[in-house]
């Protein structure tokens, strides 16, 4: 709450944080069901949210329940950008470090790819 007070959007992963790609359907359903409306309109964050527990079928699920974002850790297929499917970072504090992964030089020399985009007209 104190961070909220301070102007900070705060998200949310799941009920248990589950990895869901280990669920049935219907439990990624119950999991992913936000409790109030309002938290439709803040980020929802996959848990684990890399390729390997974040298939599309959690992304349909996030699109069809009304979310207005979805947000995985770094991920490696490009593929699948789209607001519901936009990459986090955990960040540094060294600035070389920071620098190196802000510019996407961390990104490209690990995959052979650039960092997505995202078309600001669309937010995908």
């Amino acid at each position: 709450e104190d961070l909220r007070s301070r102007g900070w959007l705060i998200g949310w992963h799941t009920m248990s944080h589950y990895p869901l790609s280990a669920l049935t359907d219907e439990e990624v359903r119950a999991e992913m069901t936000p409790q109030t409306r309002d938290m439709l309109d803040i980020p929802f964050s996959y848990p684990y949210g890399e390729n390997r527990s974040v298939s599309n079928r959690e992304i349909a699920f996030a699109r069809s329940l009304g979310y207005v974002s979805g947000y995985s850790n770094m991920s490696v297929d490009n593929s699948r950008h789209s607001r519901f499917f936009r990459i986090r970072l955990t960040l540094p504090r060294n600035k070389v470090r920071l620098h190196y992964i802000l510019s996407g030089m961390q990104y490209f020399v690990e995959t052979g790819k650039l960092l997505p985009t995202v078309n600001q007209d669309t937010g995908e």
